[in-house]
C-alpha cells in the first residue's frame, strides 16, 4: 500500500487495527514463552513486526489529530524559541550520540506563530537528522519573506535520487532502517508547515542531507471575520439566517440550478482524487458540470495550458506541489466558463513565487466576468482588486477602492522608536498596528493614532496598503442584502 489513506479511511483503520493487534501480541508472548526454541525465534520476529505496526498505528492516529488542527497564532519571544528548540534538539541528539550546532540569524524579537505546529517540525526533522547524520547536526533560524525559516542539516550521506523523490510518501523508509517510516515524519512537517502559510523544501548541501521548513509570520488580517461564510452564502452552500442575496435585482434561492451554472468555485481545501493525472481528473468535474465528450477534453486541455500544467497533464496529483495544485483548483472552477468566480483564501499556503504566479493568473481570468476572492493577507489583493470588502465579526466595516479604504487613515498612522525591551509596554498602551525589531536595539512601531503618540513620532504617507485587524468570532448573522451585477 503505498497511496495516502483518505481521512475517513485511516480513522476506520486506526480503529480497526488496535484490537486485532492487541489480540496478537497476546499471542505471540504465549509463543515467545514456550519450549521450542525454533517457534520461540519465529515468535520473536513476529513480535518485531507487532511492534512496527503500533508505531504506524499510532503515527496515523497523530496525523490524524494533526489534520484536523488549524493554527493557533501567538506572540513568541525569540528567546524564548531559541530556548525550547535548543532543549529539545539536545536532548535527540544526545540520545543518537550526536553534536548540535544552533545558529540564530533572526534579528525580530517576536514572531506570532503556532509554538506546537514550529516545535512538532524541530523535533520531526532534527529526529530524523540525528539518526542519518556522521557526527554533527546544524541547526539555523532566519528570518525571510515576512516570517521565519528553520533549516536542519546533517554531515551524513545526504539523499539519493530516489529518496528525494519519494521524501514526502508517508510509507518510504530509509535504505539502513527499513523498519522506520522515513517518510512520515517529512509528510507531517509538510502538512504543519503548509498549515501555517509556509513550506517545506527538501534537498542535499555542501555536506549532507538539508531541509528547511518556513512559517509564515501571523495573518495581517483576521482570522474568523466570515469570509468563508460569505462565500458559502454566495455559492447557495449555506442559506442566510438573515437578508438576501441578489443576482441582476433576482434573488438566487429562486434561480436555483440556473445561478449556479454561472459559479465556478474553488474552496479552501478542494476535493481531489490524489491517484489522478491532472488530465482525468478535469475530465472527470467536466463530465459532472455537463461538458461531456469532445468538449469536455477540449476545455480540459484549454485549462491546463492556461493554468502553465500542460506538460504536468498525465502526472498524478499526489505528486504536485501545493501551488500547482492551487492552479488545477482554479482551473476546475473554471471549466463551465463561469460568470461569477468564486475564490477562498486561494493562496494559502503558496511559496512567494507562487503567490505572484497566482495572482497574475486570477487577474487573467478576471476579464468579463466578476472575481470574488477572500483573502487575509493583504498583498494578495493590493494590486489586482478593484473593490475591497473589509469584514470584521461578520459585518462588513469598508467598502470601496484600495486608494479610497486607505484614505479614512491618512493622517493618522505613525512611526515612532522605542527600546526594544519597552516594547511589549507601549503595544498594551497604544493601538500598535506593526512592529519591526532594528539591528540597533530598537523596535520601531506604526501606532494609528489621531494626534502624536509620542515625541519622537513621525506621520507615515501611505503610499500603499495598511492593515490593522485583531482576532473576531465567527460570522453567526448576515444581516444585509448582497447585490451582485454581471458585466455586460
Amino acid at each position: 500500500m503505498r497511496q495516502l489513506l483518505s481521512y475517513e479511511e485511516r480513522s476506520c483503520s486506526n480503529h480497526d487495527l488496535r484490537t486485532p493487534l492487541t489480540v496478537l501480541k497476546g499471542y505471540d508472548e504465549l509463543l515467545q514463552a514456550g519450549e521450542d526454541s525454533q517457534v520461540r525465534s519465529v515468535a520473536v520476529t513476529m513480535g518485531k513486526h507487532i511492534a512496527r505496526m503500533e508505531r504506524y498505528v499510532d503515527s496515523m492516529s497523530q496525523l490524524q489529530r494533526l489534520e484536523d488542527r488549524q493554527p493557533e497564532y501567538q506572540r513568541i519571544s525569540l528567546s524564548e524559541l531559541l530556548t525550547q528548540i535548543e532543549e529539545n534538539a539536545n536532548i535527540i541528539c544526545r540520545e543518537n550520540d550526536k553534536k548540535i550546532c544552533l545558529r540564530n540569524q533572526a534579528v525580530s524579537g517576536h514572531f506570532r506563530l503556532d509554538g506546537m505546529f514550529l516545535s512538532q517540525v524541530c523535533g520531526n526533522l532534527v529526529a530524523n537528522a540525528a539518526r542519518y547524520a556522521d557526527t554533527q547536526v546544524t541547526l539555523i533560524l532566519e528570518e525571510r519573506d515576512g516570517g521565519l525559516a528553520l533549516t536542519v542539516a546533517d554531515d551524513g550521506p545526504g539523499f539519493d535520487g530516489k529518496m528525494l523523490r519519494e521524501a514526502w510518501n508517508p510509507y518510504v523508509t530509509g535504505e539502513e532502517r527499513r523498519e522506520e517510516h522515513f517518510g512520515l515524519g517529512l509528510y507531517i512537517c509538510r502538512l504543519l508547515s503548509e498549515r501555517h502559510g509556509g513550506w517545506l523544501k527538501v534537498e542535499n548541501g555542501a555536506s549532507g542531507a538539508k531541509v528547511t521548513a518556513f512559517f509564515k509570520n501571523g495573518p495581517l488580517g483576521a482570522n474568523g471575520a466570515g469570509k468563508t461564510t460569505l462565500m458559502r452564502l454566495l455559492c447557495a452552500l449555506q442559506r442566510p439566517t438573515e437578508g438576501r442575496i441578489l443576482l441582476d435585482g433576482k434573488n438566487i434561492e429562486k434561480l436555483g440550478e440556473g445561478y449556479r451554472g454561472l459559479l465556478g468555485y474553488l474552496p479552501q481545501g478542494f476535493g481531489y482524487y490524489p491517484d489522478f493525472r491532472a488530465i482525468d481528473f478535469l475530465r472527470y468535474i467536466a463530465a459532472l458540470k455537463g461538458l461531456e465528450g469532445k468538449a469536455g477534453e477540449r476545455r480540459a486541455w484549454e485549462l491546463l495550458e492556461e493554468v502553465g500544467l500542460s506538460c504536468e497533464a498525465r502526472h498524478r496529483i499526489k505528486t504536485f506541489s501545493g501551488g500547482m495544485k492551487q492552479r488545477l483548483g482554479i482551473g476546475q472552477a473554471m471549466l463551465n466558463d463561469p460568470r461569477i468566480l468564486i475564490l477562498d483564501e486561494p493562496t494559502t499556503g503558496l511559496d512567494p513565487k507562487e503567490r505572484v504566479r497566482f495572482r497574475n493568473l486570477i487577474s487573467a481570468f478576471s476579464k468579463g466576468r466578476i472575481v470574488i476572492l477572500s483573502t487575509h493577507i493583504v498583498s494578495d489583493v493590493e494590486f489586482i482588486a478593484e473593490r475591497i470588502l473589509v469584514m470584521k465579526s461578520g459585518q462588513i466595516v469598508h467598502c470601496g477602492r484600495p486608494g479610497e479604504i486607505i484614505s479614512e487613515i491618512q493622517g493618522q498612522v505613525w512611526e515612532c522608536a522605542v527600546p526594544a525591551g519597552h516594547a511589549d509596554r507601549y503595544v498594551a498602551e497604544l493601538n500598535v498596528s506593526n512592529l519591526r525589531n532594528e539591528r540597533d536595539g530598537r523596535t520601531v512601531l506604526r501606532v494609528i493614532a489621531g494626534e502624536r503618540p509620542m515625541g519622537n513620532a513621525r506621520l507615515v504617507e501611505l503610499g500603499g496598503w495598511f492593515f490593522c485587524g485583531r482576532s473576531v468570532q465567527n460570522l453567526k448573522k448576515y444581516r444585509r442584502s448582497i447585490y451582485c451585477h454581471l458585466p455586460k
